[in-house]
């Protein structure tokens, strides 16, 4: 019987440990995120040359068709920022949806982890419902009884494992909403430079 609940217990201490998937850090693959960044890298290049080009028109913008040259690049560097902008927010994007399902991975965590504590702390009930009288009696011999004693000390380092991997899990939850909030901030402010 003491053998039965301690490898009961960890089993469900391993089940809910090894079954919680593992978080997936990467939404975006690292190949698209390299061809985003040489995308990213590639217009801004542009954007530089575009620039140059308005800065060496605005030195020589005395005829007409210069003028018209001069807005033309200025046009053209405008569409550029704007393709730029909207790499930069496929980035962010992908960012957020990964930090979404780690929001959500940590919350399924969470609640297998409380579940486990749930049936622990009934179990851990049960004992404590019974004296100690009516546990020798059940048991029969001492060392069944003593048997239940290191179950009912088991259970109590269960529990306290069990509110430890909690708080660690709602900490990490709190930590990455905070993560995914100034990921949103970010795509706002790129959104709204992108619109003035």
């Amino acid at each position: 019987m003491k053998n039965g609940l301690k490898k009961l217990f960890a089993c469900l201490c391993l089940i809910a440990i090894i079954g919680t998937p593992m978080v997936s850090f990467a939404q975006v693959s690292d190949a698209e995120r390299a061809q985003l960044e040489k995308e990213l890298a590639q217009l801004q290049d542009e954007i530089a040359q575009k620039q140059k080009e308005l800065d060496a028109q605005k030195k020589n913008s005395a005829s007409l068709t210069n003028d018209v040259s001069l807005l033309t690049s200025q046009i053209n560097k405008a569409k550029l920022e704007i393709v730029a902008k909207n790499k930069v927010l496929q980035q962010i994007g992908g960012q957020i949806n990964q930090k979404d399902k780690t929001i959500q991975t940590l919350d399924t965590k969470r609640s297998r982890q409380e579940e486990s504590l749930s049936q622990i702390l009934r179990k851990k009930y049960q004992m404590d419902n019974s004296t100690l009288a009516e546990i020798l009696l059940s048991k029969q011999t001492l060392s069944g009884f003593l048997g239940e004693v290191d179950n009912l000390q088991a259970i109590n380092e269960g529990i306290q494992t069990s509110f430890g991997i909690i708080k660690k899990t709602k900490e990490l939850t709190a930590a990455e909403k905070e993560a995914l909030e100034q990921k949103k901030n970010q795509e706002n402010d790129v959104k709204y430079q992108l619109e003035n």
